[in-house]
């Protein structure tokens, strides 16, 4: 995971597709994904495009989430 909000049970991953441009690692992102939101985790998930473009709208994704997550 790229960044982790313990407490409020929130992970952001970045995808750039220079580093997941192989299925392996597309395939294995995808199961880490149905791991941390099992065992109660939010995962968001953004690439390269959006956090170059529009940054304001990703901040915002994850300030709505972090506000919606219990605190631990």
């Amino acid at each position: 995971m790229d960044f982790l909000w313990r407490d409020q049970r929130v992970v952001v991953e970045t995808d750039f597709w220079t580093y997941h441009r192989g299925s392996v690692a597309f395939q294995d992102d995808h199961a880490r994904d149905l791991d941390l939101r099992s065992a109660g985790y939010t995962v968001l998930r953004y690439d390269d495009t959006q956090l170059e473009s529009e940054p304001a709208r990703v901040a915002e994704d994850v300030t709505r989430a972090l506000s919606r997550a219990p605190a631990a």
